[in-house]
């Protein structure tokens, strides 16, 4: 359990350091040793899901972040609580994928969920919360809704 969760985090940071190429095998391996640890239906499961769906969506493989995304959901719905963080932080990259695709109506919507599940736990200013309404800010943007962009921009840059 030490080496999934480590190899875990390995991944994330060098997703944040934008090297895919890197992070993708090793959120890979992590979702391999999950399962086989823990089963199909355990919340590190699907918080692995999440971070290997990030690295799809970044290299436009929608399908793959779909099914990853979709069980993620399953399993925080399921196993942890469907009002849980773990389900906001699903939802938001559910609105990611959305937003990316082009289906900006979904995204508006899921993404507005997410953020009023997450904020009801960490309040406004945390950074997974400030994420979510950058990412609201590109679909206003992409929706010509300026001043919504605007506002929602604001809201995430805040300190």
């Amino acid at each position: 359990p030490v080496t999934a969760n480590t190899t875990a985090q390995v991944a994330s940071l060098l997703y944040r350091a934008g090297k895919l190429d890197a992070a993708e095998p090793l959120f890979r391996q992590a979702l391999a040793m999950n399962r086989r640890l823990r089963g199909n239906d355990h919340e590190n499961v699907a918080g692995v899901e999440i971070g290997l769906a990030r690295v799809l969506i970044d290299r436009r493989q929608f399908q793959g972040a779909h099914d990853l995304l979709d069980d993620a959901l399953r399993i925080d719905e399921q196993v942890v609580r469907s009002d849980s963080m773990a389900t906001a932080r699903t939802l938001g990259v559910i609105g990611l994928l959305n937003s990316r695709q082009g289906e900006y109506a979904a995204a508006d919507s899921v993404l507005r969920q997410a953020i009023r599940l997450m904020e009801h736990h960490v309040g406004r200013r945390h950074h997974d919360v400030r994420q979510l309404y950058e990412w609201l800010s590109d679909v206003d943007r992409a929706r010509g809704q300026d001043a919504d962009a605007a506002r929602d921009h604001a809201i995430a840059t805040v300190h």
